[in-house]
Order: C-alpha cells, then structure tokens, then sequence
C-alpha cells in the first residue's frame, strides 16, 4: 500500500473515531437537554397548579385540572393508607403513583420523579395538598423519538461523510506528497540508467518536504559533481601513467641496442627520473587511499601543531640551502589542533616542499604561525615563479600542473596540492592561496584550535 494511501486511512480512522465519538456527545446532550426541560416545564405547570389550587374551594379544582395540558392528570386522597383516584383524565381507575414513590413521610410538597407506565416513560410531578394530592404526568416519547431521528439521521450521513472525508483528505494528501512522489521517480530514472543531471522540481511548502527536497537536490549535485570529478582523474591518471612508461619503454630498448654503458648513461638518467615520477605518483596514490580510509573519531588526536611545522623547518631547510634558497621562521607560537598526524604532517610538507621546489635561485621562503582567538593560523610565503591568474580556480584539482611547473620539476605529479586540500578539509581548516605570476605566492592556511 503506498505512504499516501496509508496516510488517508490513518486520517480516515481518526475522523470515523472522532465523529463518532463526537456524534454520541451530541446525541447525549441532546437527550439530556429535553429531557430537563420538559422536567422543568413540569415543575413550574405543577408548582403553578399548585398555588393555585391551595388557594380555590375543593369545589373548582376538577375544572381547574380539566384545564391542564399534561398527559395525565389525577386527583388522589390517601384513605387508611390506600390511595383512591378522585378524579382522572383520561380515565383511569388506578393511580399512577404508589406510596411508596411520593413517600408521604418527606416534608417537601412536591416531588418529581420519572418512571413508565404501560412501557411509555413519564415525568410524573405530585402536589400535596392535604390529604389529597395531584398527579401530573407528561409523556416523554416524542423526547425519544426526537432523539431515535437523529440518531438515524446520524447514521444515514456517516457514509457520506467519510466518502467525502476519504476523496478530499486523499486529494490534499496527494498534493502534499507530489514532491515526494516526484522524488521516487526521479530516483528510479537515475537508478534506471539515466544521468545524474536530473533535479526535482522545488516546492514551495516551506514545510520538511521542502528542506528534503533541497538536500536530495543537493546531493545529487555533489555526487554528479563527485563522477565528473572522478572520471577527469581516472582518465588523467591513465595518461599520465602513459607517458612514463611510454618512455621508459622507449629507454630501455635504446639501452638494449646500444649495449655499451658510456653510451648509456644519459638514457639511464632519463629513465631514472621517469621511474621517480612512477614512485612520486604511487606514493601519492597510497596518501589519496589513506586518506579514503581515515575515521575521525577513531584515528584523530591532539597534535602540537608548532612543533610539527618545526620539525618539518628543520628537514626541508637542508634541501632549500643546497638549491641557494633561504628559509625563515618568522614566528611560531604554540597551537594544538585535533587530527591525524601523518597527514597533517603530508600537507604541511606539501606546502613547504612546493615553496621551495618552485622557487628561484636565491629565493626565499617565510614561515610563520601564530594563534588568534580559536585559531592557528600557519603562512607560507616565497618569491617563486607564482601562477597564472587563470590557473587560479583548477589548482586543487587533480593532476592539475601549469608549463611553468614542468619546466622547474618534471618529476611533479600534480596531486600535491590536491591531496594537500584534502587533508586540510577532512580537519575542518581552510586553505587560501595568493600569487602573481613571477612574483610569489602566499598560502594562508586556518586550522581550529583544540583548547
């Protein structure tokens, strides 16, 4: 059964329910509300009756109840503890109440009470005058008649309710769910074969269905996005394992025709380096599958971030001097975030590394780390051949190297900077990068203090 159809009966339960509920509410009251008032009505014609009565000779009461418009009327007396019928209209031989039920011994001088007779209910009002007493009695079969038609009445339009409840809940409900509906079959067009770059239509409900609809919508983009992405790099990763190995094919049958050592060597460097490249681009695999498999939770910690970038100063300094270039710490203050070592220590080395590779001779790099508020944030700076403004927006993509890049270092994979804003998201921390080309370039990067 489908979400809407089960939703219209979950709706059409709690109405039946209700109206039923309701219904009998009605109907009680009803009962109850004719029924005191033809009580009342009884006592104040009695009450009335009464006064009158009490002050009129015995001789004129027979014409004065003849005038009455109860139901029943008689005049009893009380004689050696019977009661005899004076007088009755209609005519009756026997009283309508006993002793027992007017109860001669209270002091009140009227009393009210109902009870049936011959199987048709009565209100039944007594006036004491005396010896002698009037009984009053009013039929209340018309009260439950009235009530036994609506009833009825009832009955007859729950039908027509509940098919008019049924066909009108079940449209609103239709309306309200098209946007889910919309939703399914787009999914099973996707799952069916169909491109990622379908979208459903927004609503505006400003409802959950609304905010659902804004995140199905948006994670169909990141995931087309996440193909898109994942189709660029897997065809420039084939090139790129193409053409080294291209060339080291080509190396290796030059080597073999040669077959003399002196004459080999320039080709045995070249290989060499196209093997480096090889290694460059496994290692930068095996980082991108580290970094697939990293749970937060489990494999973060605390890392003293200002020692980490000293210890990566103290290392890479050694190979920016026998390049000619300077590197310098202009300040590092404590700072401590939460993350994975290993790879935090990647990104950081990228960075640095990246300073320094494509620097110019006699360049320099600035480092520096500083804490503000709730944050750390590390600068690097050098007087490097910097990029191309165009080149701006494509730099963290993968496989991503600009002429200039090559020229310094053709061993470069491309996925430094790619795996290095990888990292730094998977710790919360921002990357900013600005440069002018034969100028420098500066990255900025903001991480989150752990307190």
């Amino acid at each position: 059964m489908s979400l809407r159809r089960r939703i219209t009966f979950v709706y059409l339960s709690i109405f039946v329910l209700l109206y039923t509920v309701m219904f009998f509410l009605v109907v009680f009251a009803f009962k109850r509300a004719e029924l005191n008032s033809w009580r009342m009505n009884l006592f104040l014609e009695t009450d009335a009756l009464e006064d009158e009565l009490e002050n009129s000779p015995k001789s004129s009461w027979i014409a004065l109840l003849s005038e009455t418009k109860a139901d029943v009327v008689q005049l009893l007396r009380v004689d050696n503890g019977t009661l005899k019928v004076l007088w009755s209209r209609p005519r009756r031989y026997f009283p309508l109440v006993t002793l027992r039920e007017i109860n001669m011994d209270q002091k009140e001088e009227l009393n009210l009470f109902a009870k049936k007779i011959e199987g048709t209910p009565y209100h039944v009002a007594v006036a004491k005058l005396g010896s002698d007493m009037v009984v009053i009695a009013t039929s209340l079969e018309h009260v439950y008649e009235s009530v036994r038609r609506l009833v009825v009445a009832g009955l007859v339009f729950i039908p027509l309710f509940v098919v008019g409840f049924f066909l009108l809940s079940n449209f609103l409900i239709g309306v309200s769910l098209a946007p889910l509906v919309e939703l399914v079959e787009v999914s099973k067009r996707i799952r069916a074969g169909e491109d990622l770059s379908l979208r459903i239509p927004q609503p505006k409900t400003g409802d959950e269905i609304e905010e659902l609809i804004n995140s199905y919508n948006s994670m169909l983009e990141r995931l087309e996005s996440a193909f898109a992405a994942l189709k660029r790099f897997t065809v420039d990763v084939a090139h790129a394992l193409k053409t080294p190995l291209a060339i080291i094919k080509s190396q290796l049958e030059l080597v073999i025709k040669k077959g003399r050592c002196e004459e080999c060597k320039e080709d045995l460097l070249e290989l060499q380096q196209q093997i480096m490249r090889l290694n460059a681009l496994v290692q930068s695999f095996l980082t991108l599958a580290k970094l697939e498999g990293v749970e937060k939770k489990r494999d973060f910690q605390r890392v003293d971030l200002d020692v980490l970038v000293l210890d990566i100063y103290e290392k890479l300094s050694c190979l920016a001097e026998e390049k000619g270039i300077s590197v310098e710490i202009r300040k590092v203050e404590p700072a401590t975030v939460y993350g994975q070592p290993d790879l935090l220590r990647v990104a950081v080395s990228h960075i640095v590394d990246n300073a320094i590779k494509y620097n110019r001779p006699g360049g320099s790099v600035i480092l520096s780390l500083e804490r503000e508020d709730s944050k750390a944030i590390l600068v690097v700076e050098d007087t490097g051949i910097g990029i191309k403004k165009e080149q701006m927006d494509r730099i963290f993509e993968p496989l991503q190297r600009c002429r200039e890049a090559y020229l310094v270092d053709e061993t470069g994979t491309g996925l430094g900077l790619s795996i290095t804003k990888r990292i730094l998201d998977l710790h919360g921390a921002e990357i900013k990068v600005f440069s002018e080309l034969g100028k420098g370039t500066k990255v900025v990067v903001i991480f989150k203090v752990e307190e």
